[in-house]
């Protein structure tokens, strides 16, 4: 898939088997882990769109690590693409770049939701958590 000058992987946006191996295969704490992702996903986003504004390269190189991380975490791997290389937008003070990513990242996020949604995890905290 590509978005402009973004490249990444055409896998599926859920990589579920990696993210549980990550927990031990325990679907309860990995439930957990999830239900925080999805309720933190909209303050993290807000900061991160406050500090594009405000051109705080270094505020939104953290927020972005913060997202490929925990993305990566509950198994979106391709959303945790993305942040990565919006991280490196912030590191290299690319101001466009960040705009453009940032869109990309709350519209991955949201494919991410409809695939935790078909493998029966409740999303309802996440809903609106691309859209601060």
């Amino acid at each position: 898939m590509e978005y402009g000058q973004l490249k990444y992987s055409k896998e599926s946006p859920l990589d579920l088997a990696a993210a549980l191996e990550l927990m031990g295969n325990d679907r309860e704490l990995y439930e957990s882990v999830l239900e925080t992702y999805l309720e933190s996903f909209s303050d993290i986003v807000t900061e991160l769109v406050f500090a594009a504004e405000h051109g705080d390269m270094e505020s939104v190189t953290r927020c972005a690590h913060s997202i490929k991380s925990t993305s990566r975490t509950v198994g979106g791997m391709r959303l945790g693409d993305v942040a990565a290389q919006l991280e490196a937008c912030g590191k290299s003070a690319s101001r466009n770049s960040v705009t453009e990513y940032i869109e990309i990242v709350k519209r991955e996020f949201e494919v991410l939701l409809d695939h935790l949604a078909t493998e029966g995890f409740d999303v309802a905290s996440g809903k609106d958590g691309a859209r601060p």
